[in-house]
């Protein structure tokens, strides 16, 4: 930011800009492409070869991204949240800006742990397992919901919930009468779609994808 508009500023637009034939310019033209023509940065996404990790990251979230958002599509598949997910919980300094865009295409906040960065980053394959402290703990039935959605747990304790949309627009709060490991919710007035299920409780946050028939 400091850089903008000297002489400096200059040289490194020059510079970015001439990345074209590079994946850096690669990425950014498939993101400039993104909302004019999505088929062609779909198939120009398609053809990059990433160098590293990061760049791996930026192209699945890409994929997903151009398959889905840029064409007003906000229903992920099971495999495409579980990609988008496992990205998030990532590093972002080793895991990219895809880790970023994961997160927000999720509506996930994540708040990284750069104290034990050194240890994480030995292991960037490793996703960050407090970020959803509980996710394997709860369980949402039925799924596909289309009337009531009951949330259970054997080991977390349930204090209260929200429930949101793919934009991260909150839809549903609703607090448990006491700390409980199971509350039912009213879905019938939900639009068909993905919804996620936020989930505080006494060891943490969940959070648990379901789908409104």
């Amino acid at each position: 930011m400091m850089l903008q508009g000297t002489a400096e500023d200059t040289l490194l637009t020059r510079w970015y800009d001439s990345t074209a034939v590079y994946n850096i310019g690669l990425f950014k033209t498939v993101l400039d492409s993104a909302d004019i023509n999505p088929e062609y940065a779909l198939t120009l996404n398609e053809s990059i070869t990433p160098d590293n990790h990061a760049e791996e990251n930026e192209k699945a979230v890409n994929a997903i991204y151009l398959a889905t958002w840029a064409l007003d599509t906000f229903d992920l598949s099971p495999e495409q949240y579980d990609i988008l997910y496992t990205i998030a919980n990532e590093v972002p300094l080793t895991g990219g800006i895809g880790v970023y865009a994961a997160r927000v295409m999720l509506g996930l906040h994540i708040d990284d742990d750069y104290e034990s960065i050194g240890s994480r980053m030995a292991n960037p394959d490793k996703t960050n397992q407090s970020a959803a402290v509980a996710d394997n703990k709860i369980k949402l039935m039925p799924n596909p919901a289309r009337d009531e959605l009951r949330i259970m747990s054997d080991e977390l304790r349930i204090k209260n919930i929200e429930v949101c949309d793919v934009l991260n627009n909150v839809v549903l709060v609703e607090g448990a009468e006491a700390i409980e490991k199971n509350i039912k919710i009213n879905v019938s007035n939900f639009a068909k779609g993905v919804y996620f299920v936020k989930v505080f409780g006494d060891k943490g946050i969940a959070i648990k994808k379901f789908v409104k028939e």
